[in-house]
């Protein structure tokens, strides 16, 4: 696990708390998801919304205190009887007493999570785990109480009717653009790559999901009959940029032709 720099906070609205906010840093383990994280509290990522990060398992989660501090981490089953005090679980996962201001230190990767903070909240976190309502995910919110906010570990029933809102939002967006780019053929052509092509990011966007008037005004302007398009990078081993479905597609089902080069014959 590496410890999160930026944006660890205790979140709270209304003097509620709500949960904490594990922070990030410029590693490649913040970058690499929280696949193993899922599978470990089984958060079914197949719905949409609150019930899309909640945890349904907790038997991976150890707690301890220690004076006015606790420690909350996921652990692997085999190690759930090597763990039998405040100070293992601190020595054994390499985890700091906190130093900084909010007394708080968090770490994880795609694997696991550790927190150390005042007893206070973490309790009030561990308590939600044994009952499983907490919520394992990253918000991006127009609420203060999420401003700033990273990977977040949150007590699911407090989080804000709005916010739940805002998530449903967000991932009926998603679930749209996956069945869209299926629909249009572009998954299964990019799954297939007959023709071997190269590249480091091939991402589908929507033109604009929320207001038709200014998708198709871009539509007309960008020359694609698509509601969607694609950020590239590194294709052909150097060039990026968006790109149009109907250059994605001609690129993938031409040989020994460059993406840009086709896309300028469009």
């Amino acid at each position: 696990m590496r410890k999160g720099v930026y944006n660890v906070k205790i979140i709270e609205e209304n003097n509620v708390f709500i949960g904490i906010s594990l922070g990030s840093d410029f590693v490649a383990e913040h970058e690499w998801g929280i696949r193993g994280i899922k599978t470990k509290l089984k958060i079914d990522s197949t719905k949409i919304g609150i019930e899309g990060r909640k945890i349904h398992d907790h038997s991976n989660v150890v707690y301890f205190e220690k004076n006015e501090l606790a420690i909350l981490r996921t652990v692997d089953s085999y190690e759930l009887n090597e763990i039998k005090s405040f100070s293992d679980c601190l020595t054994r996962f390499l985890l700091q007493i906190p130093f900084n201001k909010d007394n708080i230190t968090c770490t994880w990767d795609k694997d696991d999570f550790g927190i150390i903070a005042n007893k206070k909240y973490v309790k009030e976190l561990y308590d939600a785990f044994k009952v499983n309502d907490i919520c394992v995910c990253k918000i991006n919110s127009k609420s203060n109480a999420f401003a700033n906010t990273s990977l977040s570990i949150l007590i699911a029933s407090r989080i804000p009717k709005d916010v739940i809102e805002e998530m449903n939002k967000v991932d009926q967006k998603a679930f749209d653009l996956i069945k869209y780019e299926e629909e249009i053929g572009l998954k299964e052509l990019k799954t297939r790559n007959i023709n071997k092509k190269d590249w480091l990011a091939l991402s589908p966007f929507f033109i604009n999901y929320e207001d038709k008037i200014m998708k198709n005004n871009l539509k007309q302007k960008i020359k694609t009959k698509y509601d969607i398009r694609y950020w590239v990078n590194y294709a052909d081993d150097k060039d990026y940029g968006w790109f149009t479905v109907e250059a994605i597609k001609k690129w993938l089902e031409t040989p020994n032709e460059k993406l840009v080069d086709i896309a300028k014959k469009l």
